[in-house]
């Protein structure tokens, strides 16, 4: 018999090699043990029916809520209600059906966005939870929330402060190029680079005879950084964007004068400990040494001897305390006393003064200390202090997260509408945020010509004309707790205007946010509203400073606009 020798068991014989197995995998191990799992039918169906009751408990628990309080209509089915302006958009869309496809599909993105916004916002989860959460995880592991950050013994920071100072450079061509191709369905790209804008301005001043000083205030990471991190603690010099040295070194090559107040500003008690801004001290040294730029700019012949100060205690808890959304009654952090330098002319309190020959353009940095709705007082900002400094009235249009191009809007529309901001000016101050060099929009506007023939808020004379309109377009605010302010004015646009004496299409301003809840709004785009209106002239000293949120519609700038209250 031929082949292999054979043992009586079968085996191979004595000097024969066996090939062994091959080795398995992890993976291998584990797609045997998946395919050996058994689960028994029970359990399954368990499983199966409390992850349904998980979905499902939400709205129905939101349906609940909102019926217990008696709502007279549930927020859940908004999304539903406003599907009209999807169609508004398409017959207000002007060319073709490609066109009209494109305006309606923006504003069902728009829609799905505020509505997700909303109604999260809404939630009675997100009410009854957030503060809670929120407290524990700040007591037990230092931990913030997606807009504020814990900092070393207790003091707060702002993320877009952070991501600024921490972040790649600013003037960087690639995120230059991101930004610029940035923007999406319903919200425009921005205009990244701040070389363009400050240049473009200065020039423009320059044709009417005004000096521009350029004031980019450092954010706290960058003047107190060891107060965010041990690793900075023994620094002692400011902490800044890659970008912000070269880009202040290509201004001033550009002859555009800068007064950068880091050196002034650094160390670890010039910020207040849960707010985003500087401290009265602090500010009081950058406006004595904003007036001795303006003075070697200008000469300033006006100066007035009537000038006093109060010194005044004011506390209060800051902004970034506040988008912690703590619970009300939290004990974490304690409200900051501070001593402000209130300023006094004539003995009556400081008032801003639209025929001085300084204007200052600003934001929340220029208005601290100087709005009541921030609670810091109302005559102590920075305006205030350079005036008394210059010992002569200063104009000022600040608007809160206004630094990048908010302010110089304001302008621009001013001078549109016919009232002359720079008539008489010799020096005008832009004051912004350091932080909008990486976040901000730096539109390229032109400054018109102003000819006076145009009266300015030429429509109803008197406060409380009554008008009916159609509402074409409107801005959404700011999610609560997004931004470090409290309040945000919303901007609307009303055509088919019914009323005496008055245009048919207006501009209006509005309340969008007050103290970090949204405004119920009955300004619904398609809807036909009953408007009571106040000139804005006269509403602009009490909202004017608000965290504004314009129409992204070159158009509205040559709108009368007004303060507007819809009439239920």
């Amino acid at each position: 018999m031929s082949g292999r020798p054979q043992h009586s068991d079968g085996a191979t014989a004595i000097g024969e090699r066996r090939e062994a197995p091959p080795k398995l995998t992890r993976e291998d191990v584990a797609k045997i043990e998946i395919g050996q799992t058994d689960i028994p039918r029970w359990l399954a169906v368990g499983i199966t029916l409390m992850f349904l009751l998980a979905i499902i408990a939400v709205p129905v628990s939101q349906h609940v809520y909102e019926l217990a309080r008696a709502e007279k209509a549930l927020q859940m089915y908004d999304i539903v209600r406003h599907s009209d302006r999807v169609g508004s958009a398409w017959a207000n869309a002007e060319g073709g059906p490609y066109r009209k496809l494109f305006a309606a599909n923006a504003e069902a993105l728009r829609q799905i966005n505020d509505y997700e916004d909303a109604l999260e916002d809404a939630s009675w989860m997100t009410q009854a939870l957030l503060g809670p959460v929120t407290e524990f995880q700040v007591s037990y592991f230092g931990a913030g929330n997606e807009e504020a950050y814990i900092g070393r013994d207790g003091w707060l920071f702002y993320r877009l402060d952070v991501d600024h100072v921490m972040g790649p450079g600013f003037l960087d061509p690639r995120r230059l190029q991101r930004r610029a191709s940035g923007g999406n369905e319903f919200q425009a790209a921005p205009q990244p680079d701040p070389r363009k804008a400050i240049i473009q301005f200065r020039d423009q001043l320059a044709q009417r005879g005004i000096d521009l000083i350029v004031l980019p205030v450092p954010v706290k990471p960058t003047a107190s950084p060891q107060r965010f991190t041990s690793r900075y603690r023994s620094r002692q010099q400011p902490l800044h964007n890659a970008s912000f040295d070269p880009l202040m070194v290509e201004l001033r090559a550009a002859d555009v004068t800068v007064l950068d107040p880091s050196e002034l500003l650094a160390g670890p008690d010039t910020y207040l400990q849960s707010d985003t801004h500087w401290t009265p001290e602090a500010m009081q040294r950058v406006a004595a040494a904003l007036a001795a730029q303006v003075r070697q700019l200008v000469p300033i012949t006006s100066a007035h001897t009537d000038y006093q100060h109060d010194q005044i205690q004011v506390s209060n808890l800051g902004d970034i305390a506040a988008m912690l959304k703590l619970p009300s009654d939290q004990s974490l952090f304690e409200p900051q006393t501070v001593t402000v330098r209130s300023i006094r002319f004539g003995g009556e309190p400081w008032q801003s003064s639209r025929e001085a020959s300084v204007l200052l353009l600003g934001d929340s940095f220029t208005n601290i200390y100087a709005m009541a709705d921030l609670k810091w007082d109302e005559h102590a900002g920075l305006a205030a202090q350079l005036s008394y400094e210059l010992r002569t009235p200063v104009d000022v249009i600040a608007i809160n997260a206004g630094g990048a191009h908010a302010a110089r809007q304001a302008l621009v529309a001013d001078m549109i509408r016919g009232n002359d901001r720079l008539a008489g000016k010799q020096v005008v101050i832009w004051q912004f945020a350091a932080r909008e060099l990486s976040h901000g929009d730096w539109k390229l506007m032109d400054l018109p010509e102003v000819d006076g023939t145009k009266p300015p808020d030429h429509g109803p004379a008197q406060v409380g004309t009554i008008v009916t309109a159609t509402i074409s377009a409107k801005t959404a605010p700011p999610r609560p707790g997004s931004v470090p302010y409290r309040d945000a004015v919303i901007a609307v646009r009303l055509q088919n205007v019914q009323g005496e004496n008055i245009a048919d299409d207006l501009l209006v301003y509005t309340m969008g946010m007050r103290d970090n809840k949204l405004v119920d709004s009955p300004w619904q785009v398609g809807r036909t509203v009953k408007v009571r209106l106040t000139p804005w002239a006269d509403a602009e000293k009490q909202y004017g400073s608000y965290n504004r949120f314009e129409l992204d519609d070159p158009d509205a700038l040559f709108l009368d606009a007004y303060w507007g209250e819809v009439i239920q």
